[in-house]
């Protein structure tokens, strides 16, 4: 029962690895074994490919919209980290040490972690997106 279910949790990719996996335990001829795997394979980085294509589309339909919501939404989210993270680590320090030395209120502080994975998402993203831009 566990077998099957490791088969299908992965989707299309885990039923071909699920597959390749029973093939090899067979006894019959290594190399009808070896072409059957190959076959696979192949099917599984032409599933990868297909992905990656697909996304690809996406991604160009998108930045090829007018909507400025669509169009707009990864430079917004990449200035408002560029933004949060000059203030924790520029602004704040600056603003703490005047507040300590001259009486004043201390400024708040920000969450970094939230603003951390909100840049390098970003920063993934960004990596992707010029590849995208060589392609075309």
């Amino acid at each position: 029962m566990s077998f099957i279910s490791d088969i299908f949790a992965g989707g299309a990719e885990g039923v071909l690895k699920g597959v390749k996996d029973v093939v090899s335990t067979f006894k019959a001829d290594p190399l009808e074994l070896a072409k059957i795997e190959h076959a696979i394979t192949k099917a599984q980085m032409d599933l990868q490919l297909g992905l990656s294509q697909a996304q690809t589309k996406i991604n160009e339909i998108e930045a090829g919209s007018a909507d400025r919501f669509v169009s707009r939404w990864r430079p917004a989210c990449g200035w408002i980290g560029v933004i949060g993270l000059g203030y924790a680590t520029v602004f704040h320090p600056v603003a703490s040490w005047a507040s300590i030395n001259f009486g004043l209120m201390p400024p708040p502080q920000l969450d970094t972690i939230i603003l951390m994975e909100l840049v390098t998402g970003l920063l993934g993203l960004a990596g992707m997106r010029t590849y995208e831009k060589m392609l075309k």
